[in-house]
């Protein structure tokens, strides 16, 4: 048994592994499905990347910090600011009550409350660097269903979502880039009705290590 880091492999920054991190598509699916609202959530902590890092780290992350913040012949710039740039294996937490996040209007998709649901029971560790938004969330990919020949359930999940009213997804061949050259893609930074920054993200905050 070991500590769940990678010791030789440079999967993520921050040699955690992440396999329970990251967001399975059964799981999205379940939580979707249930009949209870505030109970649509994913069961454990989630894995994120960040833009950059505070050139620190903490347990569960190793020695690696990514790319840092400010100065430096790598070094990146927050918008706001590099003063409250996290550590590696920094864990994030929505300081939020479930009833609140299930309250948030009508126009924010519920895939959306899903994770931020999470984020909120379980929160989620930063383990990688290079996000150009707040964060990256980390999932599954489909590549482990169609080598073993099976339809890629993620595609069937973003063209369920595209089909939505006012949908935040886009399909990747109208507009693809390095990430998405084919598919569908969720954006997450859509208004959806509410100020973000003020109704949800004001309320994120880091957690001591464990």
């Amino acid at each position: 048994m070991g500590d769940g880091r990678s010791q030789y492999g440079e999967g993520n920054a921050g040699h955690i592994g992440n396999l329970a991190g990251r967001i399975r598509i059964e799981e999205m699916n379940a939580a979707l499905a249930n009949a209870v609202p505030d109970q649509r959530y994913i069961n454990h902590a989630l894995t994120v990347a960040v833009r950059c890092t505070s050139g620190m780290s903490v347990s569960p992350a190793g020695s690696n910090v990514g790319m840092n913040c400010g100065p430096g012949p790598n070094g990146l710039s927050l918008p706001a600011g590099d003063a409250n740039a996290p550590p590696m294996g920094a864990h994030l937490h929505l300081n939020m009550s479930l009833p609140a996040i299930t309250a948030l209007p009508s126009t924010v998709p519920e895939w959306k409350k899903v994770l931020l649901r999470t984020l909120a029971n379980y929160g989620a560790y930063i383990d990688d660097t290079g996000s150009n938004p707040y964060f990256t969330w980390q999932t599954e990919s489909g590549l482990q269903y169609t080598a073993m020949g099976i339809a890629d359930p993620w595609l069937s999940f973003g063209a369920a979502r595209f089909a939505e009213t006012g949908s935040d997804w886009y399909r990747c061949e109208d507009s693809p880039d390095q990430w998405c050259p084919a598919g569908y893609k969720g954006l997450w930074n859509a208004p959806d009705g509410i100020n973000w920054d003020a109704q949800v993200w004001s309320n994120l905050r880091f957690l001591a290590p464990p």
